[in-house]
């Protein structure tokens, strides 16, 4: 994403996230790899927020 956009689309953002960083596409990634991979095999039915901490309540 040019940083012209990455700058506009973080400044209309209401939250930011608790390690003061946006995520990257792999980083997301990794999450989907791990729900679909065996290691993931005893979750069921939840939600997994992969925000940076940005739902997190302050």
């Amino acid at each position: 994403m040019p940083s012209s956009t990455t700058s506009g689309w973080s400044r209309s953002r209401r939250w930011v996230p608790s390690i003061s960083t946006l995520g990257a596409p792999d980083e997301l990634a990794a999450a989907i790899c791990f729900l679909l991979s065996e290691d993931a095999g005893f979750i069921t039915g939840q939600t997994i927020r992969v925000d940076g901490g940005g739902s997190v309540a302050a």
